[in-house]
Protein backbone atom coordinates (compact mmCIF):
# COMPACT_ATOMS: atom_id res chain seq x y z
CA UNK A 1 0.00 0.00 0.00
CA UNK A 2 1.30 3.58 -0.74
CA UNK A 3 2.86 5.33 1.82
CA UNK A 4 0.81 8.47 2.67
CA UNK A 5 2.35 11.63 1.12
CA UNK A 6 1.97 13.53 4.09
CA UNK A 7 4.75 11.64 5.99
CA UNK A 8 7.20 11.41 3.23
CA UNK A 9 9.68 13.52 4.91
CA UNK A 10 13.04 13.57 6.56
CA UNK A 11 12.80 11.63 10.33
CA UNK A 12 15.64 13.97 11.36
CA UNK A 13 13.91 16.58 13.86
CA UNK A 14 14.87 19.32 16.17
CA UNK A 15 13.59 20.54 19.38
CA UNK A 16 12.81 22.96 19.91
CA UNK A 17 12.90 24.19 16.54
CA UNK A 18 14.22 27.47 17.58
CA UNK A 19 16.84 26.35 18.22
CA UNK A 20 17.84 24.41 14.85
CA UNK A 21 20.87 26.96 13.21
CA UNK A 22 22.28 27.66 16.79
CA UNK A 23 26.28 26.62 16.97
CA UNK A 24 27.25 23.84 19.27
CA UNK A 25 25.65 20.32 18.68
CA UNK A 26 27.26 17.75 19.73
CA UNK A 27 26.93 13.81 19.73
CA UNK A 28 25.15 12.51 23.06
CA UNK A 29 26.23 9.50 25.05
CA UNK A 30 23.51 7.70 23.77
CA UNK A 31 25.47 5.38 21.04
CA UNK A 32 22.57 3.22 19.51
CA UNK A 33 19.88 4.84 17.29
CA UNK A 34 16.90 6.83 18.49
CA UNK A 35 14.22 6.42 16.74
CA UNK A 36 11.62 8.90 15.65
CA UNK A 37 8.91 7.86 18.69
CA UNK A 38 12.00 7.90 21.00
CA UNK A 39 12.85 11.25 20.11
CA UNK A 40 9.50 13.02 20.53
CA UNK A 41 8.29 11.05 23.91
CA UNK A 42 11.78 10.98 25.48
CA UNK A 43 14.32 13.39 24.00
CA UNK A 44 11.94 16.39 24.20
CA UNK A 45 10.96 15.51 27.68
CA UNK A 46 14.61 15.09 28.57
CA UNK A 47 15.35 18.75 26.70
CA UNK A 48 12.56 20.31 28.92
CA UNK A 49 13.41 19.15 32.34
CA UNK A 50 17.53 19.22 32.07
CA UNK A 51 16.68 22.81 31.06
CA UNK A 52 14.66 23.93 33.75
CA UNK A 53 17.06 22.03 36.20
CA UNK A 54 20.35 24.37 34.71
CA UNK A 55 18.05 27.36 35.08
CA UNK A 56 17.57 26.61 38.78
CA UNK A 57 20.57 25.18 39.97
CA UNK A 58 22.60 28.45 37.91
CA UNK A 59 20.49 31.07 38.11
CA UNK A 60 20.76 31.65 34.32
CA UNK A 61 18.16 31.21 31.64
CA UNK A 62 19.64 27.79 29.67
CA UNK A 63 18.20 26.34 26.27
CA UNK A 64 18.49 22.58 26.02
CA UNK A 65 17.98 21.36 22.14
CA UNK A 66 17.95 17.66 21.43
CA UNK A 67 18.23 16.68 17.33
CA UNK A 68 18.30 13.29 15.76
CA UNK A 69 20.29 13.39 12.55
CA UNK A 70 21.11 10.50 10.76
CA UNK A 71 19.42 8.30 13.12
CA UNK A 72 21.25 9.66 16.32
CA UNK A 73 20.96 11.73 18.89
CA UNK A 74 22.49 15.44 19.52
CA UNK A 75 22.59 17.52 22.44
CA UNK A 76 22.95 21.67 22.25
CA UNK A 77 23.50 23.32 26.11
CA UNK A 78 23.71 26.70 26.09
CA UNK A 79 22.94 30.00 28.38
CA UNK A 80 21.05 33.23 27.08
CA UNK A 81 22.68 35.08 29.03
CA UNK A 82 24.79 36.27 32.08
CA UNK A 83 21.95 37.85 34.36
CA UNK A 84 20.83 36.36 37.23
CA UNK A 85 16.91 35.24 37.75
CA UNK A 86 15.96 36.46 41.09
CA UNK A 87 13.62 34.06 41.63
CA UNK A 88 16.17 30.55 42.06
CA UNK A 89 15.71 28.27 44.58
CA UNK A 90 18.97 28.85 46.64
CA UNK A 91 18.05 25.54 48.46
CA UNK A 92 18.81 23.45 45.35
CA UNK A 93 21.93 25.15 45.59
CA UNK A 94 22.74 24.58 48.93
CA UNK A 95 21.50 21.04 49.84
CA UNK A 96 23.70 18.88 51.73
CA UNK A 97 21.50 16.17 52.57
CA UNK A 98 21.09 14.27 49.34
CA UNK A 99 19.83 11.15 50.14
CA UNK A 100 17.37 12.63 52.33
CA UNK A 101 15.98 14.69 49.11
CA UNK A 102 15.91 11.14 47.28
CA UNK A 103 14.12 9.23 49.77
CA UNK A 104 11.43 12.09 51.02
CA UNK A 105 11.09 13.79 47.54
CA UNK A 106 12.74 11.71 44.25
CA UNK A 107 12.01 8.45 44.92
CA UNK A 108 8.34 8.79 45.99
CA UNK A 109 7.45 10.99 43.40
CA UNK A 110 9.11 8.48 40.69
CA UNK A 111 7.22 5.32 42.05
CA UNK A 112 3.92 7.31 41.46
CA UNK A 113 5.41 8.14 37.37
CA UNK A 114 5.51 4.59 37.28
CA UNK A 115 2.16 4.19 38.82
CA UNK A 116 0.69 6.39 36.04
CA UNK A 117 2.75 4.58 33.31
CA UNK A 118 1.25 1.24 34.42
CA UNK A 119 -1.99 2.55 34.68
CA UNK A 120 -2.01 4.51 31.07
CA UNK A 121 -0.46 0.46 29.66
CA UNK A 122 -3.23 -1.66 31.21
CA UNK A 123 -6.17 0.14 30.96
CA UNK A 124 -8.46 1.80 28.17
CA UNK A 125 -5.85 3.69 25.40
CA UNK A 126 -7.20 6.88 24.20
CA UNK A 127 -5.26 7.04 21.09
CA UNK A 128 -5.74 10.96 21.22
CA UNK A 129 -2.37 13.47 21.27
CA UNK A 130 -3.39 14.43 25.03
CA UNK A 131 -2.56 11.03 26.41
CA UNK A 132 0.46 10.89 24.73
CA UNK A 133 1.42 14.79 25.28
CA UNK A 134 0.55 13.53 28.65
CA UNK A 135 3.15 10.71 28.85
CA UNK A 136 5.92 13.23 27.69
CA UNK A 137 5.08 15.83 30.23
CA UNK A 138 5.33 12.78 33.09
CA UNK A 139 8.36 12.30 32.01
CA UNK A 140 9.77 15.95 31.32
CA UNK A 141 8.64 16.29 35.35
CA UNK A 142 10.80 12.91 36.32
CA UNK A 143 13.78 14.42 34.16
CA UNK A 144 13.39 17.55 36.60
CA UNK A 145 12.70 15.85 39.38
CA UNK A 146 15.84 13.73 38.94
CA UNK A 147 18.56 16.44 37.68
CA UNK A 148 17.73 18.89 40.89
CA UNK A 149 19.24 16.09 42.66
CA UNK A 150 21.88 14.87 40.44
CA UNK A 151 23.08 18.23 39.27
CA UNK A 152 24.23 19.37 43.15
CA UNK A 153 24.98 15.74 43.95
CA UNK A 154 27.46 15.82 41.41
CA UNK A 155 28.82 19.25 41.86
CA UNK A 156 29.34 18.34 45.41
CA UNK A 157 31.33 15.41 44.26
CA UNK A 158 33.03 18.48 41.91
CA UNK A 159 33.49 20.72 44.79
CA UNK A 160 35.38 17.76 47.25
CA UNK A 161 37.55 16.70 45.36
CA UNK A 162 39.23 19.59 43.82
CA UNK A 163 39.44 20.90 47.74
CA UNK A 164 41.06 18.08 48.57
CA UNK A 165 43.67 18.41 45.72
CA UNK A 166 44.14 22.09 46.58
CA UNK A 167 44.40 21.78 49.40
CA UNK A 168 47.60 19.01 48.53
CA UNK A 169 45.43 16.46 50.82
CA UNK A 170 46.18 14.30 48.03
CA UNK A 171 47.78 14.61 44.63
CA UNK A 172 44.71 13.92 41.94
CA UNK A 173 41.13 13.93 42.10
CA UNK A 174 40.57 10.34 41.29
CA UNK A 175 42.49 9.60 44.27
CA UNK A 176 40.05 12.17 46.68
CA UNK A 177 37.11 10.46 45.01
CA UNK A 178 38.12 7.23 45.89
CA UNK A 179 37.77 8.21 49.57
CA UNK A 180 34.18 7.38 48.86
CA UNK A 181 34.32 3.73 46.88
CA UNK A 182 33.21 0.87 48.21
CA UNK A 183 30.06 1.59 49.53
CA UNK A 184 26.90 -0.84 48.03
CA UNK A 185 25.00 1.06 45.96
CA UNK A 186 21.45 -0.38 43.75
CA UNK A 187 23.72 -1.46 40.83
CA UNK A 188 26.94 -3.16 43.09
CA UNK A 189 24.06 -5.42 44.86
CA UNK A 190 22.28 -6.66 41.41
CA UNK A 191 25.93 -7.43 40.89
CA UNK A 192 26.29 -9.35 43.65
CA UNK A 193 23.41 -11.16 43.73
CA UNK A 194 24.45 -12.14 39.55
CA UNK A 195 27.52 -13.10 41.21
CA UNK A 196 25.53 -15.90 44.33
CA UNK A 197 23.33 -17.55 41.05
CA UNK A 198 26.11 -17.49 38.83
CA UNK A 199 25.87 -21.26 38.01
CA UNK A 200 22.36 -21.56 37.61
CA UNK A 201 22.99 -20.05 34.26
CA UNK A 202 24.23 -23.14 32.99
CA UNK A 203 21.13 -25.00 33.71
CA UNK A 204 18.71 -25.02 30.58
CA UNK A 205 16.22 -23.66 30.93
CA UNK A 206 16.97 -21.68 34.36
CA UNK A 207 14.68 -22.17 37.07
CA UNK A 208 11.77 -19.81 37.91
CA UNK A 209 12.11 -18.51 41.27
CA UNK A 210 15.85 -19.11 41.27
CA UNK A 211 18.05 -16.75 38.63
CA UNK A 212 15.22 -15.23 36.55
CA UNK A 213 13.95 -13.79 39.91
CA UNK A 214 17.18 -11.93 40.16
CA UNK A 215 15.91 -10.33 36.49
CA UNK A 216 13.40 -7.51 37.18
CA UNK A 217 15.44 -6.17 40.23
CA UNK A 218 18.94 -5.51 38.18
CA UNK A 219 19.33 -2.19 36.85
CA UNK A 220 20.00 -1.59 33.05
CA UNK A 221 18.81 1.10 30.60
CA UNK A 222 18.21 -0.71 27.08
CA UNK A 223 19.79 -0.49 24.00
CA UNK A 224 20.08 3.40 23.85
CA UNK A 225 16.67 4.32 25.13
CA UNK A 226 15.17 1.16 25.33
CA UNK A 227 11.71 1.27 23.29
CA UNK A 228 12.91 -0.34 20.05
CA UNK A 229 15.28 -2.91 21.95
CA UNK A 230 13.93 -4.33 24.61
CA UNK A 231 16.14 -4.79 27.89
CA UNK A 232 16.56 -7.74 30.28
CA UNK A 233 13.32 -7.05 31.82
CA UNK A 234 12.28 -8.36 29.32
CA UNK A 235 15.00 -10.90 28.21
CA UNK A 236 17.00 -12.69 30.81
CA UNK A 237 19.45 -12.88 27.68
CA UNK A 238 21.87 -10.15 29.18
CA UNK A 239 21.90 -11.07 32.75
CA UNK A 240 22.25 -14.65 31.85
CA UNK A 241 24.95 -13.13 30.01
CA UNK A 242 26.95 -11.56 32.79
CA UNK A 243 26.50 -14.78 35.28
CA UNK A 244 28.39 -16.72 32.35
CA UNK A 245 30.91 -14.03 32.72
CA UNK A 246 30.96 -14.69 36.49
CA UNK A 247 31.09 -18.85 35.92
CA UNK A 248 34.40 -18.95 35.41
CA UNK A 249 35.85 -15.84 37.24
CA UNK A 250 37.93 -16.54 40.23
CA UNK A 251 36.35 -16.23 44.20
CA UNK A 252 38.32 -12.94 44.70
CA UNK A 253 36.44 -11.27 41.74
CA UNK A 254 33.36 -11.26 43.99
CA UNK A 255 31.33 -7.97 44.14
CA UNK A 256 31.23 -7.61 47.91
CA UNK A 257 34.68 -9.17 48.87
CA UNK A 258 35.88 -5.68 45.76
CA UNK A 259 33.87 -3.30 47.78
CA UNK A 260 35.19 -4.71 51.36
CA UNK A 261 38.69 -4.14 49.69
CA UNK A 262 37.97 -0.47 48.58
CA UNK A 263 36.30 0.35 51.65
CA UNK A 264 39.53 -0.90 54.01
CA UNK A 265 41.38 1.13 51.70
CA UNK A 266 39.53 4.05 51.60
CA UNK A 267 39.93 4.19 55.43
CA UNK A 268 43.36 3.44 55.16
CA UNK A 269 43.86 6.93 52.90
CA UNK A 270 41.40 8.66 55.18
CA UNK A 271 43.67 7.97 58.07
CA UNK A 272 46.88 9.64 56.37
CA UNK A 273 44.70 12.65 55.27
CA UNK A 274 43.69 12.99 58.66
CA UNK A 275 47.61 13.47 59.42
CA UNK A 276 48.33 15.81 56.93
CA UNK A 277 45.33 18.09 58.02
CA UNK A 278 47.22 18.15 61.47
CA UNK A 279 49.48 20.72 59.34
CA UNK A 280 46.84 22.89 58.32
CA UNK A 281 44.32 25.22 59.99
CA UNK A 282 41.14 24.75 61.69
CA UNK A 283 39.40 25.61 58.99
CA UNK A 284 40.54 23.67 56.31
CA UNK A 285 40.23 20.40 58.68
CA UNK A 286 36.45 21.50 59.25
CA UNK A 287 35.98 22.52 55.67
CA UNK A 288 37.13 19.17 54.95
CA UNK A 289 34.86 17.06 57.18
CA UNK A 290 31.86 19.23 55.75
CA UNK A 291 32.56 18.76 52.24
CA UNK A 292 32.95 14.77 52.94
CA UNK A 293 29.51 14.54 54.37
CA UNK A 294 28.10 15.98 51.73
CA UNK A 295 29.98 14.02 49.21
CA UNK A 296 29.10 11.09 51.02
CA UNK A 297 25.76 11.34 50.48
CA UNK A 298 25.76 13.00 46.80
CA UNK A 299 27.41 9.36 45.88
CA UNK A 300 25.10 7.47 47.72
CA UNK A 301 21.91 8.75 45.38
CA UNK A 302 23.84 9.07 42.06
CA UNK A 303 24.05 5.52 41.83
CA UNK A 304 21.31 4.56 43.60
CA UNK A 305 18.56 6.16 41.36
CA UNK A 306 19.60 4.46 38.29
CA UNK A 307 16.71 1.22 38.53
CA UNK A 308 14.26 3.69 38.84
CA UNK A 309 14.61 6.07 36.83
CA UNK A 310 16.52 4.21 33.84
CA UNK A 311 15.29 0.32 34.41
CA UNK A 312 11.81 0.91 35.63
CA UNK A 313 10.72 3.89 33.83
CA UNK A 314 12.15 2.55 30.39
CA UNK A 315 10.49 -0.59 30.95
CA UNK A 316 6.95 1.07 31.88
CA UNK A 317 7.25 3.51 29.08
CA UNK A 318 7.80 0.26 26.55
CA UNK A 319 4.12 -1.62 27.97
CA UNK A 320 2.49 1.52 27.41
CA UNK A 321 4.11 2.14 23.61
CA UNK A 322 3.94 -1.67 22.74
CA UNK A 323 0.18 -1.04 23.70
CA UNK A 324 0.30 1.74 21.63
CA UNK A 325 1.41 -0.16 18.75
CA UNK A 326 -0.93 -3.22 19.37
CA UNK A 327 -4.37 -1.09 19.00
CA UNK A 328 -2.35 0.43 15.57
CA UNK A 329 -2.20 -3.57 14.21
CA UNK A 330 -5.19 -4.41 14.74
CA UNK A 331 -6.80 -1.18 13.02
CA UNK A 332 -4.15 -2.72 10.26
CA UNK A 333 -2.11 0.34 10.55
CA UNK A 334 1.18 -1.92 11.27
CA UNK A 335 1.95 -5.27 10.85
CA UNK A 336 4.33 -5.45 14.40
CA UNK A 337 3.74 -3.46 17.58
CA UNK A 338 6.86 -2.90 18.14
CA UNK A 339 7.01 -0.79 14.33
CA UNK A 340 5.28 1.77 16.38
CA UNK A 341 8.46 3.65 17.26
CA UNK A 342 9.06 4.34 13.58
CA UNK A 343 6.38 7.08 13.81
CA UNK A 344 6.18 10.37 14.96
CA UNK A 345 3.74 11.15 17.55
CA UNK A 346 1.80 13.34 14.82
CA UNK A 347 1.95 9.94 12.56
CA UNK A 348 0.13 8.24 14.91
CA UNK A 349 -2.79 10.00 15.96
CA UNK A 350 -3.85 10.72 13.08
CA UNK A 351 -4.67 7.60 12.39
CA UNK A 352 -3.85 6.59 9.11
CA UNK A 353 -3.46 3.86 6.73
CA UNK A 354 -0.22 2.35 4.69
CA UNK A 355 2.30 3.11 7.07
CA UNK A 356 4.29 -0.23 6.69
CA UNK A 357 6.93 1.10 3.63
CA UNK A 358 7.32 4.17 5.99
CA UNK A 359 8.53 1.78 8.83
CA UNK A 360 10.69 -0.29 6.52
CA UNK A 361 12.61 2.51 5.16
CA UNK A 362 13.39 3.89 8.67
CA UNK A 363 14.33 0.42 10.13
CA UNK A 364 16.71 0.13 6.87
CA UNK A 365 17.94 3.74 8.39
CA UNK A 366 18.49 2.64 11.96
CA UNK A 367 19.98 -0.86 10.72
CA UNK A 368 22.78 1.44 8.95
CA UNK A 369 23.19 4.50 10.95
CA UNK A 370 26.76 5.66 11.21
CA UNK A 371 28.07 6.37 15.19
CA UNK A 372 28.47 9.88 15.34
CA UNK A 373 32.22 10.78 16.72
CA UNK A 374 32.83 10.59 20.33
CA UNK A 375 35.27 13.16 20.26
CA UNK A 376 32.30 15.45 19.15
CA UNK A 377 31.41 15.95 22.45
CA UNK A 378 32.63 18.83 24.34
CA UNK A 379 33.17 20.35 28.08
CA UNK A 380 30.43 22.58 28.71
CA UNK A 381 32.43 25.75 30.10
CA UNK A 382 31.80 29.24 30.38
CA UNK A 383 30.99 30.00 27.17
CA UNK A 384 28.14 27.54 27.29
CA UNK A 385 26.62 27.78 30.90
CA UNK A 386 28.54 31.46 32.47
CA UNK A 387 30.87 32.21 33.89
CA UNK A 388 29.80 31.44 37.75
CA UNK A 389 32.15 29.13 39.72
CA UNK A 390 28.91 26.65 40.03
CA UNK A 391 28.86 26.79 36.14
CA UNK A 392 32.40 25.65 36.44
CA UNK A 393 31.54 22.89 38.68
CA UNK A 394 28.70 21.73 35.83
CA UNK A 395 31.20 21.87 33.60
CA UNK A 396 33.55 19.59 34.73
CA UNK A 397 30.99 16.99 35.88
CA UNK A 398 29.55 16.92 32.16
CA UNK A 399 31.68 17.06 29.87
CA UNK A 400 35.20 15.66 29.13
CA UNK A 401 38.57 16.10 29.67
CA UNK A 402 39.11 20.74 28.51
CA UNK A 403 41.94 20.49 26.31
CA UNK A 404 42.22 16.83 24.48
CA UNK A 405 45.44 15.42 24.79
CA UNK A 406 46.37 14.26 20.58
CA UNK A 407 47.35 10.70 20.46
CA UNK A 408 50.91 10.02 19.99
CA UNK A 409 52.94 6.97 18.69
CA UNK A 410 50.75 3.73 19.86
CA UNK A 411 49.05 5.82 22.68
CA UNK A 412 45.47 7.52 23.60
CA UNK A 413 45.31 10.34 26.10
CA UNK A 414 41.93 11.01 28.35
CA UNK A 415 40.67 12.31 31.49
CA UNK A 416 41.90 10.04 34.39
CA UNK A 417 39.15 8.32 36.50
CA UNK A 418 40.18 5.73 38.93
CA UNK A 419 43.66 5.37 39.84
CA UNK A 420 45.76 2.28 39.03
CA UNK A 421 47.31 0.63 36.74
CA UNK A 422 46.66 -2.60 34.24
CA UNK A 423 48.35 -4.61 31.68
CA UNK A 424 45.70 -7.04 29.77
CA UNK A 425 44.12 -8.02 26.05
CA UNK A 426 40.82 -5.67 24.98
CA UNK A 427 37.51 -6.72 24.89
CA UNK A 428 35.28 -3.96 23.03
CA UNK A 429 31.58 -4.16 24.27
CA UNK A 430 28.69 -2.84 21.93
CA UNK A 431 25.43 -4.47 22.71
CA UNK A 432 24.62 -5.53 26.81
CA UNK A 433 24.74 -9.15 25.84
CA UNK A 434 28.29 -8.91 24.83
CA UNK A 435 28.86 -8.70 28.72
CA UNK A 436 29.19 -12.41 28.72
CA UNK A 437 32.20 -12.58 26.75
CA UNK A 438 34.56 -11.08 28.88
CA UNK A 439 37.45 -12.72 30.79
CA UNK A 440 39.17 -12.26 33.45
CA UNK A 441 41.74 -9.88 33.42
CA UNK A 442 40.75 -7.99 29.92
CA UNK A 443 40.51 -4.67 29.30
CA UNK A 444 37.15 -3.20 28.65
CA UNK A 445 36.39 -1.07 26.03
CA UNK A 446 32.75 0.31 26.64
CA UNK A 447 30.75 2.39 24.40
CA UNK A 448 29.99 4.94 26.91
CA UNK A 449 29.74 5.73 30.46
CA UNK A 450 26.44 3.93 31.46
CA UNK A 451 26.37 1.87 34.83
CA UNK A 452 25.19 -0.95 32.78
CA UNK A 453 28.88 -2.09 31.99
CA UNK A 454 30.00 -1.74 35.29
CA UNK A 455 29.06 -5.14 35.85
CA UNK A 456 32.22 -6.48 33.93
CA UNK A 457 34.15 -4.81 36.29
CA UNK A 458 34.61 -7.89 39.26
CA UNK A 459 36.58 -9.37 36.58
CA UNK A 460 38.04 -6.91 33.88
CA UNK A 461 41.40 -5.24 34.91
CA UNK A 462 40.47 -1.74 33.91
CA UNK A 463 37.84 0.17 31.58
CA UNK A 464 37.89 3.09 29.22
CA UNK A 465 35.79 4.61 27.48
CA UNK A 466 35.50 7.73 24.61
CA UNK A 467 33.69 10.11 26.31
CA UNK A 468 32.07 10.88 29.81
CA UNK A 469 33.78 12.24 32.94
CA UNK A 470 35.35 11.00 36.21
CA UNK A 471 31.96 11.70 37.56
CA UNK A 472 29.70 9.97 35.92
CA UNK A 473 28.35 6.15 36.03
CA UNK A 474 31.02 3.86 35.28
CA UNK A 475 33.86 6.04 36.45
CA UNK A 476 31.93 5.84 39.96
CA UNK A 477 32.11 2.34 39.93
CA UNK A 478 35.29 1.86 38.56
CA UNK A 479 36.46 3.40 41.62
CA UNK A 480 34.11 1.29 43.92
CA UNK A 481 35.70 -2.02 42.46
CA UNK A 482 39.36 -0.83 42.72
CA UNK A 483 39.63 -0.52 38.77
CA UNK A 484 41.65 1.53 36.44
CA UNK A 485 39.71 3.28 34.33
CA UNK A 486 40.01 6.69 31.92
CA UNK A 487 37.32 8.47 30.14
CA UNK A 488 37.05 11.24 27.41
CA UNK A 489 39.97 9.27 25.01
CA UNK A 490 37.34 9.95 21.99
CA UNK A 491 37.36 8.38 18.83
CA UNK A 492 41.26 6.96 19.23
CA UNK A 493 39.61 3.94 20.90
CA UNK A 494 38.26 3.03 17.02
CA UNK A 495 41.82 1.59 16.46
CA UNK A 496 41.71 -0.99 18.92
CA UNK A 497 40.52 -4.77 18.21
CA UNK A 498 39.56 -7.32 20.47
CA UNK A 499 43.02 -9.14 21.91
CA UNK A 500 45.19 -6.47 21.17
CA UNK A 501 47.97 -6.15 23.89
CA UNK A 502 47.44 -2.30 25.99
CA UNK A 503 48.51 -0.81 29.11
CA UNK A 504 45.84 1.37 31.06
CA UNK A 505 47.75 3.96 33.36
CA UNK A 506 44.61 5.14 35.71
CA UNK A 507 46.61 7.92 37.06
CA UNK A 508 47.86 9.41 34.08
CA UNK A 509 45.10 9.09 31.68
CA UNK A 510 46.91 7.54 29.02
CA UNK A 511 46.47 3.79 27.60
CA UNK A 512 49.40 2.47 25.57
CA UNK A 513 49.07 -0.49 22.89
CA UNK A 514 51.41 -3.10 22.65
CA UNK A 515 52.79 -4.47 19.36
CA UNK A 516 54.72 -7.25 18.68
CA UNK A 517 58.60 -6.73 17.77
CA UNK A 518 59.00 -7.35 13.49
CA UNK A 519 60.34 -10.76 12.97
CA UNK A 520 58.76 -12.56 16.34
CA UNK A 521 56.63 -15.48 16.14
Amino acid sequence: METPAATLRSTDAVYPIELADRDGWTSSTITTPISPLEFDLRARAFARGFSRALRDLLGVEVDVGVRRAGGYLFTLVSARGAHPIVDVPTGLQAHDNFLGLWLAHVQPATIQLLDRLANASQGPLDMSAVLLEQVSSWLEELTYLHHTMLLPARVALSEFAEMVVDEGLMTSQPDALALLAGQPNATTMAAQRLWDSRHLSRREPPPVGGFLALVAETPQEGEGYGLRHPGWLEDAAVALAIARCYASAEPECAPDGRLRLMRAGGLARQADVNRCLTRHPAGVAERFARLLRRARSAVAVTEDHAPLMHARVGFELRQFVRKVGARLVRQGVLDDPDDVVFLHVDEIVTDGRGFADLVEARRREADVALVPAADSQKRLDADTLGSSRLAGYVGQVYGGQSTPVPATAGALHGEPASSGRARGRVRRLSRHADLGDVRCGEIVVAPNNSAIWSFALPVASAVVVPGGSRFGHLATLARDYGRPAIVAIGRGLDQLRDGDLVEVDGDGGTLVQEFADEGSD
